[in-house]
């Protein structure tokens, strides 16, 4: 069977079962894993240090021109993450350092 004819038997379907297979193949798009929970609790922790001002922002600009320069110097971000939040800590190596 060509896709033509398939598609041709799909939009005989009734509006609902289009509507059903419709979403069973969009789904079946979506290849990425489901989010862990843990980057959702990640992601409140660090709106909240923002909004309470124990952090501050920087403009997306800056932090990629600060990212890119880093690079072109040879440096790479290393994020060290332990199991505890409390423990994450972000460091600066080299390349070579970090074994990149």
């Amino acid at each position: 069977m060509t896709r033509e004819v398939l598609e041709a038997q799909l939009l005989r379907l009734p509006n609902e079962e289009r509507a059903h297979l419709a979403r069973v193949l969009i789904d079946s798009l979506d290849d990425q894993p489901e989010l862990d929970p843990s980057w959702l609790l990640e992601a409140k922790r660090r709106a909240e240090e923002l909004a309470s001002g124990v952090i501050n922002s920087v403009p997306a600009a800056e932090a990629f021109a600060n990212a890119q320069r880093r690079i072109a110097d040879g440096i790479g971000l290393v994020v060290l993450r332990a199991w505890r939040r409390s423990d994450a800590k972000v460091a600066l190596a080299t390349s070579a350092e970090a074994g990149l």
